[in-house]
């Protein structure tokens, strides 16, 4: 593969090989999905209020990754440790994919995610959404740090996908300051797929994409925890240095490379003009 952060290998879903596939696999899956939309949307109506409801939310979406064809997320022993033991109330993960959600609301049921505000009028998924998401009011652009302080006073966990786009696993674009400012430990997760399950904005058609997941007998996903990133006093007094050593943290923790792209060099996201 190159070096391009903003480019995964990509799957022709039409095919011979996938449209046999998709008769036999994808389409099943299709119904059962849709099945359980609808369920989901009715069941929503009696449970929004219920104490229980964050239980009710992990269980959606183990259920939607195993339609998916993710019968399990693969996590070694110390990962799922550091998970159980986990006091930090930043998270930081990696994005590769909007399965990325999914995973991470399996792993982390109680945390809230900072999410892009169009997820908040999406079907179904944007009732639920409501509950464990602080929505940007403008994608990529506004100011939330005074909003999510509140919460973190309050006691809650918060997941940054620092990235601020879908990128290879394998490359970290350079991170966005929402999850510095607030200076305190952060927990960083690595999330990973087989390179035909990476979807990167603008590359592929997500609603193609997904298709051809669907079609799949089995999806991997590997996810890794680090240990708990303390800044030092230097790096609660100058974010951008706290940045680049995390950074560094983050990629001898994964092996993974630093890019010097970030979000705003997204060719899709943010085309160049002539």
């Amino acid at each position: 593969m190159s070096d391009n952060p903003f480019h995964s290998k990509s799957e022709n879903l039409l095919q011979f090989n996938n449209i046999f596939k998709f008769i036999t696999r994808g389409f099943p899956r299709i119904i059962m999905i849709v099945s359980f939309y609808v369920i989901a949307y009715i069941l929503y109506y009696f449970i929004k209020n219920n104490s229980k409801l964050t239980d009710v939310l992990k269980t959606y979406s183990q259920i939607l990754l195993y339609l998916s064809g993710y019968k399990k997320i693969n996590i070694d022993q110390s990962s799922k440790e550091l998970i159980d033991n986990n006091k930090a109330q930043i998270i930081v993960v990696n994005h590769s994919s909007y399965i990325d959600i999914g995973v991470m609301n399996t792993l982390f049921p109680k945390a809230k995610f900072i999410a892009s505000n169009y997820i908040k009028n999406l079907p179904v998924i944007g009732k639920h959404a409501r509950h464990n998401c602080i929505f940007l009011k403008k994608d990529f652009n506004s100011n939330l740090t005074e909003t999510i302080s509140e919460y973190i006073k309050n006691g809650e966990t918060i997941i940054y996908f620092s990235e601020g786009c879908c990128s290879r696993p394998d490359i970290l674009l350079k991170l966005r300051r929402g999850a510095f400012v607030h200076k305190i430990p952060i927990l960083p997760v690595h999330i990973n797929y087989n390179e035909e399950n990476i979807w990167i904005n603008g590359q592929d058609n997500m609603l193609v994409h997904y298709l051809w997941q669907l079609c799949q007998k089995t999806n991997n996903v590997d996810v890794r925890v680090g240990k708990i990133y303390e800044p030092s006093k230097d790096e609660q007094n100058d974010v951008d240095i706290f940045i680049k050593n995390f950074s560094d943290y983050y990629s001898k923790t994964f092996g993974v490379s630093l890019s010097d792209k970030e979000f705003r060099d997204h060719p899709y996201l943010f085309p160049k003009k002539n």
